[in-house]
């Protein structure tokens, strides 16, 4: 607060009283590496300068002064030795004066606990123009309020802290009436998200703003000086809100994270392009006038030059969180007395290059890994939290340094006295390289106290939901509220630094719960808004709606109330009272939305109000600001999905016919097993191993990876590709994971001994039957087999067998003793050489015809001259595995065409639809034969190739017109006719389930996107799952889920049997709806990840479809009926991952939602994946 003595010619920032000249430090010209800290004005009375350097000493500050009588001066410097004030031996900060080049002999910042004035020596001043210096000595936080200098005997400087005493007015020469800013229709202090919100919504709607920062950047909280991201969920509401703040909002992906996340120029930008907001960042409030019970006008400096002015608006809105506007109006408020939620100052480190120093001083608490947490992923997080018995405003720059102090403390603890050693990759040297590499010096604090409005919103209302009539913002957090964590509380009871979070009501995220307008105006001061932390609720409901989005909104709901009131000369209350529907109304407006005045917005509101919201809130749709016309979503939907099933298909091709991959190391890399490598050769040898040389070109060593031998050997969720490390006599040194797909659980688990039973064996002496690890048995012995797989030259097992045994040819030909490769088919000779017949691979075939959820492989026999059919026997499949049983065991329905001619086969386009098939198989079946006739016509390479045939069976006519008439029911005013809605699914359970089985699901869909849609061999089944997905992207209708699925049908049925419903609460209903969507997920991702178990393990589908032999689907099945007559389709609501697919696919289509960004995103990555 400090008004410098303007000088002519050099704009010098000293001001002279007399004899006495007073430099505020805030004021200097160059601050070098020292940052003006604005925190604590109110308890010590000024800005100062803050040698914030993390252990090094920061660059000197520097600045010109003016005197007007040259001499000998007395020199203090108003400071304070902060480590003193906690109790800790020493001083952290310290630093020295110089002036005119001459350095001062006190060193400075060592001396008392409390702010005050420090004698630094006496300097001789010259007349004019003199320079000072402040010089950071040890980088720990010194700190300079102000710089006094007098030549007056006995003179000695007052120490009052109250902002802008009446000392430095005189001494700076204040005027008595500052200039004023006047004809602002509100006036914002604060630049947090809630005075953001404010400022630009007020603007929008044509108010003149004057928004207050005392910072030089925007966002509060939010930015990057503190760097807590912007959390809080932007749910669906008739109100746009959140339009705004998604202009706004940080992109972080951590917090803290680095600087450039938090955004802060796209804060300013967006600032900057109102017109009607006059933005004063670095200017801090520190007082108000009252007039008639109202505020009339607030005191402000500007921090960076101390020149006092005044602002005088309409309104005021209190964005402080302190609520520091309320308490000088005297207005009402509440505060806890202890117990509070406290700071944080979050902080971040890296590992460099080379050993980095970190000062190891007396003054640090001497901290051990038990008295706080690792700080994970290079970061402190948010739990690095303080103060919560200090006074919220008083103390608040004690529970600062004490952040500081526990900061310091454990890093040091860290670097010099091995805490956490184990947690480093570099065991030799600990954490020798790790630099800390930012803290904040500007904290992050959840709560002071709240001012109280009409309404004081308190944890009963969130829980019971109790409904207001003003309820506009939606609160999305759980009410969370933070402790001393009782952990680390023990060894430091009286200033604990590490917080645990506590969270008691819980709010649906993708609902919220609407705060009421009364919260965010004062009770007791008619012109008082407020917006964020300091809003009208009680401690508990604090814990949900302090969060930066939510307070962004609350922003934005009072800038257009200020607006709106500007207009109707009405206060906060009366528009409440009087004009809530208007009020509601400007709240409905686009966040783009401009007027040029309140009175222009005003008459737009009245000439067409917006309607009423009406209807269901969709609980998974996302608040968006532009809307899709009708074909852009579907299009955009039917992309997404058909995409992701297409990146399946892609996936599975490539493990297909994925080439040897090569090995990329460097030998920097092997030095743990080969200390002398140097350089590495090309592969060479049986092993294709790659040798490791010396300096001089000696081999020294091999290593080899297990790819491309261990692609398709899949673990608990894909597969590891493992380098390996040989002697030069082919001995293993040792093993490192380059790459898994593997889950990061199971690969952590793997530990020592697993490795050390490979140690020092050849290819030649693995292990048999290696251990595996508990916990990850099957990541490791897939790892084991993937080791045994490179090492022994073996490779993954393709789909299908592609070559023939002589055991298989004996089952066709008895005296089978020798095969022999000839063109497309496997001669088959006796012990005599005599010539038996011949012997072909359907796989062999390009033309593959799928079954069910994939192609078959067969093993065709022939006589020798290739006209006559011996026999065929199924070797593997893709399909469905209980299919493949029961054709594998009465393959007989085949034996029809044993004995017959190739020609005749090939001829008879009616084999395959009039034969009898394997009962409850038949896809399968009817895939087999149609596939004996492909293999047996591209052998014969016929010129002109036969057309593919659609068989068409009675199985296909039913099903086709079942599906007909539950589309015509479905999609008219049918189906709300009871008897016709019973009769449907009458027809579904017995029709669709017990007889024809046929059921989408994700297995079917996946196997078809691996392998192709069986259009052919079964195409009423293809046009079933089309419709099931094509219809609610084009009607909006799940027909399939309504009106076709056997088994929504007997849940629907059974829950009609019974009166008595069981009640599942809202928020476990929440719950286990996340489910089905948990399970598409997690399907999809494996099949991405290649996965090669059967999908339809996961849903009821077998349960139909193969009478009852896989037991999971069975025990999904008996837990839907045994709960479907007390819940409505409990298997359809809480598990069915198909279901969650078609649902995808009919959501609104006038706009996307959240699970389309989602989706739409999902199906990006796996493009993009896909492509490296």
């Amino acid at each position: 607060m400090k008004l410098p003595l303007l000088s002519i010619l050099l704009g010098l920032t000293a001001s002279i009283h007399g004899n006495e000249i007073l430099l505020e430090a805030e004021t200097f010209q160059a601050k070098g590496g020292w940052e003006t800290d604005t925190q604590f004005i109110e308890s010590m009375g000024s800005p100062y300068l803050n040698a914030h350097g993390l252990g090094q000493p920061v660059a000197d500050a520097t600045t010109q002064f003016d005197a007007t009588e040259p001499g000998t001066y007395k020199v203090w410097a108003r400071t304070k030795n902060w480590t003193k004030a906690l109790n800790r031996e020493g001083a952290a900060g310290q630093f020295k004066l110089s002036i005119n080049g001459t350095p001062l002999e006190t060193t400075l910042g060592n001396d008392e606990p409390t702010w005050t004035w420090q004698a630094a020596g006496e300097a001789t001043i010259k007349k004019g123009s003199n320079a000072i210096t402040l010089k950071d000595l040890t980088g720990f936080n010194a700190r300079v309020d102000a710089i006094l200098l007098s030549s007056s005997a006995g003179y000695t400087p007052p120490n009052d802290s109250k902002p802008m005493a009446s000392w430095r007015a005189k001494l700076l020469n204040h005027p008595e009436t500052p200039v004023l800013k006047d004809g602002y229709d509100i006036v914002v202090v604060g630049g947090g998200y809630g005075g953001l919100g404010t400022a630009i919504a007020a603007a929008r709607m044509g108010a003149k703003v004057a928004l207050i920062q005392n910072r030089p950047v925007l966002g509060g909280n939010g930015s990057s000086e503190i760097q807590v991201w912007a959390k809080g969920s932007l749910p669906p509401s008739e109100y746009k809100f959140a339009d705004i703040i998604v202009e706004i909002q940080d992109k972080a992906k951590s917090s803290p994270a680095t600087k450039e996340q938090f955004v802060d120029d796209k804060k300013l930008a967006v600032v900057k392009a109102e017109t009607n907001i006059d933005l004063f960042l670095s200017h801090h409030a520190y007082d108000v006038k009252m007039k008639d019970g109202k505020i009339d006008e607030i005191m402000v400096f500007d921090v960076n030059s101390a020149e006092p002015k005044r602002f005088k608006g309409k309104y005021y809105a209190d964005c402080t969180g302190h609520g520091f506007i309320g308490i000088w109006a005297n207005a009402e408020f509440q505060e806890t007395a202890k117990g509070r939620m406290g700071m944080s100052n979050m902080w971040t480190w890296k590992t460099t290059d080379k050993p980095v120093s970190f000062p190891d001083e007396k003054w640090m608490r001497p901290l051990k890994e038990t008295h706080f947490p690792y700080p994970r992923k290079n970061h402190a997080e948010w739990f690095w939290e303080g103060g919560y018995d200090n006074h919220p405003i008083n103390e608040l720059e004690k529970t600062r340094d004490s952040n500081l102090l526990a900061s310091y403390s454990a890093w040091n603890a860290i670097k010099n006295h091995g805490a956490y050693k184990n947690r480093t990759k570099d065991n030799l040297n600990l954490h020798s390289h790790a630099e800390m590499t930012w803290l904040a010096c500007i904290g992050g604090t959840r709560e002071t106290l709240q001012l109280i409005g009409d309404v004081v919103l308190n944890e009963q209302d969130i829980d019971s939901k109790k409904a207001f009539a003003d309820g506009s913002v939606l609160t999305t957090w759980s009410i969370d509220l933070h402790i001393p964590h009782p952990v680390y509380t023990e060894f430091n009871p009286d200033n604990p630094f590490i917080s645990k979070a506590i969270h008691k009501v819980s709010i649906d995220r993708k609902i919220g719960y609407p705060i009421p307008y009364r919260c965010f105006y004062s009770k007791n001061i008619p012109n008082l808004f407020m917006a964020g932390r300091n809003i009208s609720v009680t401690r508990e409901a604090l814990g949900t709606i302090r969060v930066m989005k939510t307070i962004g909104m609350m922003g934005v709901a009072v800038g257009r109330a200020a607006a709106l009131g500007a207009a109707l000369d009405a206060s906060p209350r009366e528009l409440y009272q009087n004009h809530l529907e208007t009020l509601k109304a400007s709240w409905r407006l686009e966040g783009k939305a401009r007027f040029t005045s309140p009175e222009k917005a005003l008459k737009a509101l009245k000439n067409k109000l917006p309607p009423p919201f009406i209807g269901s809130y969709d609980s998974e749709d996302s608040c968006m600001k532009s809307r899709f016309k009708r074909l852009s979503v579907v299009m955009v939907r039917a992309c997404t999905i058909a995409s992701v099933f297409a990146c399946i298909g892609v996936v599975a091709h490539k493990h297909h016919t994925r080439a040897t991959n090569t090995l990329s190391i460097q030998a920097a890399e092997l030095t743990e097993w080969f200390p002398e490598a140097t350089t590495i050769a090309q592969p060479t040898g049986d092993l294709n191993a790659t040798p490791v040389l010396d300096s001089s070109e000696k081999t020294i060593g091999y290593v080899l990876q297990t790819a491309p031998a261990s692609d398709e050997i899949i673990g608990y969720a894909g597969p590891s590709n493992v380098l390996i490390a040989l002697s030069r006599s082919h001995k293993i040194l040792g093993f490192r994971i380059l790459e898994s797909a593997d889950t990061s659980s199971h690969i952590a688990k793997i530990e020592d001994p697993f490795w050390k039973q490979f140690i020092a064996r050849s290819p030649s002496t693995l292990p048999n039957e290696p251990i595996t690890v508990s916990g990850a048995s099957l990541t490791t012995e897939a790892i084991s087999k993937s080791i045994r797989a490179r090492l022994s030259q073996v490779a993954a097992k393709p789909w299908f067998p592609n070559e023939i045994t002589l055991t298989q040819a004996k089952a066709h030909f008895p005296a089978a003793a020798s095969l022999k490769i000839s063109g497309k088919t496997r001669s088959v000779y006796d012990a005599s050489g005599k010539h038996l017949g011949l012997l072909l691979l359907s796989t062999d075939c390009p033309d593959q015809a799928n079954g069910f959820q994939g192609p078959s492989a067969l093993l065709i026999a022939l006589s020798a001259d290739e006209k006559i059919l011996i026999g065929t026997s199924l070797l593997a499949s893709r399909d469905n595995t209980y299919y493949v049983e029961a054709t594998q065991e009465e393959l007989s329905y085949t034996e029809q065409f044993t004995s017959q001619t190739v020609d005749s086969i090939l001829a008879d386009t009616t084999t395959a639809t009039d034969t009898l098939l394997v009962s409850g198989a038949s896809y399968t079946a009817t895939a087999v034969v149609e596939q004996l006739r492909r293999s047996l016509h591209w052998l014969r390479a016929a010129p002109t190739p036969i057309q593919p045939i659609i068989h068409w069976r009675l199985r296909d006519t039913l099903l086709t017109v079942w599906l007909i008439f539950a589309i015509g029911i479905g999609l008219t005013h049918l189906r709300g006719n009871k008897k016709i809605r019973l009769g449907l699914q009458i027809l579904c359970l017995f029709l669709g389930g017990i007889y024809l089985g046929t059921l989408v699901s994700q297995g079917l869909l996946i196997g078809w996107a691996r392998h192709g849609i069986p259009w052919q061999t079964y195409p009423a089944l293809v046009l079933l799952s089309f419709a099931a997905l094509i219809l609610p992207l084009t009607t909006g209708k799940n027909i399939y889920c309504q009106q076709i699925c056997p088994h929504g049908a007997l849940q629907n049925m059974l829950f009609g049997l019974t009166t008595k419903k069981l009640r599942i609460s809202g928020s476990l209903h929440k719950k286990l709806t996340a489910l089905p969507w948990i399970l598409l997920v997690t399907i999809i991702v494996l099949a991405l990840l290649h996965w090669t178990g059967d999908f339809s393990l996961f849903e009821t589908f077998d349960a139909w479809s193969t009478g009852f032999i896989l037991s999971l689907p069975v025990v999904f099945l008996v837990l839907s009926v045994v709960t479907a007559p007390f819940i409505r389709t409990p298997y359809c609501h809480y598990a069915c991952p198909t279901g969650a697919l078609l649902h995808l696919a009919g959501g609104p289509k006038s706009h996307l939602l959240r699970r389309d960004i989602v989706a739409l995103i999902f199906a990006v990555l796996a493009w993009i994946a896909l492509a490296f």
